[in-house]
């Protein structure tokens, strides 16, 4: 692969940033446009760039957890994604170890994220990540919950 640089994304990244997103997760544009109004800092995203052509990106989300009575600061990775025809160049892992060391520095108690399928658990796992949540469907029967007057054909 040429060079390719590193970086915190500018303004003018984010249009690539959001295709890329939508190309990847295959999310609606509204639900991509709320994150980067509501949630998105460029001081805790980073690109991977060739050129003026965003390949990879990696968001984080300000996260904190109370543990016996201690407020642990930490992190959610979000939204790490890379272009299909990029994929297994190293892209993600090089922005996932500059950002850790990021978290690091920046006093940082924790980092998690949740991947988009089961292939990828493994290699989180190479950067340190564990499986610490069991995903589990309960089902709610009708008896034991209110519906307002409105019909919802669909909950059953």
């Amino acid at each position: 692969m040429s060079q390719y640089a590193i970086a915190e994304p500018k303004p003018s990244d984010v249009r690539q940033m959001k295709c890329l997103w939508m190309n990847v997760f295959g999310d609606a544009l509204d639900d991509i446009n709320w994150f980067f109004q509501k949630l998105y800092r460029p001081e805790r995203s980073l690109i991977a760039k060739q050129g003026d052509k965003v390949l990879s990106m990696l968001n984080s989300i300000e996260y904190s957890a109370w543990v016996d009575g201690r407020n642990y600061k930490g992190a959610y990775l979000y939204a790490v994604a890379t272009d299909e025809s990029f994929r297994g160049c190293g892209l993600s892992s090089r922005l996932i170890q500059a950002h850790i060391e990021q978290l690091k520095s920046n006093g940082l108690d924790f980092a998690f994220l949740i991947p988009e399928t089961q292939s990828l658990f493994s290699f989180y796992r190479r950067w340190g990540f564990q499986d610490a949540l069991k995903r589990r469907l309960y089902r709610i029967e009708n008896d034991y919950v209110a519906f307002p007057e409105k019909s919802y054909p669909d909950i059953k």
